[in-house]
C-alpha cells in the first residue's frame, strides 16, 4: 500500500472543495491509503479529523509559512507507514488507474510522474458510489491536457531521497528539479501520463497577495531557482528515461525529440570533458541553426 503525503491551502472557499475532493479520492482508492497532511490554516483540523488524515503541523516552513519539500520528505520517510510513498498537490484528483499502475512497476529505485488533466469541479464530489471516476473522464477533453513542463505527484519508494536542499512547495522549479536529481542520481523516471488520470481542479491563486505571479516569479519561486542550480536542472516530464503503457515499461527518448535527448544525456555528464564540450557545441549548432534564413522551394 502507499503512503501519500501534501500540504494545503486554508479550507475556505473554492480551495475548501477541491482540497477536500482530492483527499476523499485518495482514501477512495483502498481503505489502507495513509495520507499525512502536513502545515497549519484554517480548516486543518477538521480535516484531519473528518478523513482520518496523520495530521503534522510541525513541518519546517519559509521565512513566509510555506513548507519545504526537504522537511516533509524527510518527515514522511521516517513516519510513513509505508515503504511506498508518494507527494500529490492538494488539489489533484486520483482515479484507479494510479494505484494501477504503480502495482506495475517492479523498480528498487524510481520515481513515477505524469501529465495531468485540467478540469473546473465547482462543487464537492460524492466519492461513495461507484460512477465519479466515469463522470470525470467523460469531461476530459483533449485541450485539457495540462503541458508536460509541470509536475502534480510523485511517486517513489521510502531512502530515495538524500541531502534535499530547502526547496519552496507550490512555487516554481522544485518539481523540475526533484525530476532532475532522479535522473542525475540513476534513479528511474517513469512517466505514466499515458496510463495515468490525474485531475486538477482549476483555481485561482488568491491565497497569494500577488497572486499567480508570486508562485511563478516571487522571491521564493526566485530562491528555488537558485538553489536547484539554473536552467540545466530544469527537467520537465519528457525528460523522464521511462515510460509506462498498457504493455508495461519502455524507454523513453524525450517522447521523440532527440534534440532534447541529446542535451539531457549532456547535462547529466556535464563534469565529463565529452558532455561540457558536447553541450556548449551542441547549443552553438542549434543557436545557428535558428538564425539561417530558409527559403521556400520556388514553384516550378
Amino acid at each position: 500500500m502507499i503512503t501519500i503525503f501534501t500540504t494545503a491551502k486554508p479550507f475556505k472557499g473554492k480551495a475548501r472543495i477541491s482540497q477536500l475532493n482530492a483527499l476523499r479520492s485518495w482514501k477512495a482508492l483502498d481503505p489502507e491509503i495513509e495520507v499525512m497532511l502536513f502545515g497549519r490554516g484554517e480548516g486543518y483540523d477538521e480535516a484531519s479529523r473528518e478523513l482520518k488524515l496523520l495530521h503534522i503541523p510541525d513541518v519546517e516552513v519559509s521565512a513566509r509559512g510555506t513548507p519545504l519539500v526537504s522537511s516533509m520528505f524527510a518527515i514522511a520517510g521516517a513516519r510513513g507507514k509505508y515503504e511506498l510513498q508518494a507527494y500529490i498537490n492538494c488539489d489533484i484528483i486520483l482515479t484507479e488507474d494510479f494505484l494501477l499502475a504503480a502495482r506495475r512497476i517492479d523498480l528498487k529505485r524510481f520515481m513515477m510522474i505524469g501529465q495531468r488533466w485540467d478540469m473546473d469541479v465547482d462543487e464537492e464530489m460524492d466519492f461513495k458510489t461507484g460512477l465519479w471516476q466515469k463522470k470525470l473522464k467523460d469531461k476530459m477533453r483533449p485541450e485539457s491536457l495540462h503541458p508536460p513542463t509541470g509536475c502534480d505527484y510523485f511517486l517513489f519508494r521510502r531512502g530515495t531521497w538524500k541531502d534535499l536542499p530547502p526547496l519552496i512547495v507550490g512555487r516554481a522549479s522544485y518539481d523540475n528539479w526533484l525530476i532532475y536529481y532522479c535522473r542525475s542520481n540513476g534513479i528511474s523516471v517513469i512517466d505514466a501520463s499515458d496510463v495515468v488520470t490525474a485531475i486538477h481542479q482549476n483555481h485561482d491563486y488568491s491565497h497569494l497577495k500577488k497572486g499567480k505571479e508570486e508562485a511563478w516569479s516571487g522571491s521564493e519561486a526566485r530562491n528555488n531557482f537558485s538553489l536547484t542550480g539554473g536552467y540545466d536542472t530544469i527537467f520537465t516530464i519528457i525528460d523522464a528515461d521511462m515510460r509506462i503503457t498498457e504493455k508495461g515499461l519502455v524507454k523513453n527518448y524525450c517522447r521523440g525529440d532527440l534534440y532534447r535527448f541529446f542535451e539531457v544525456k549532456m547535462i547529466l555528464n556535464k563534469d565529463s570533458g565529452w558532455g561540457r564540450f558536447g553541450l556548449f557545441g551542441l547549443r552553438t549548432a542549434n543557436s545557428l541553426f535558428k538564425r539561417l534564413p530558409i527559403h521556400g522551394r520556388q514553384k516550378a
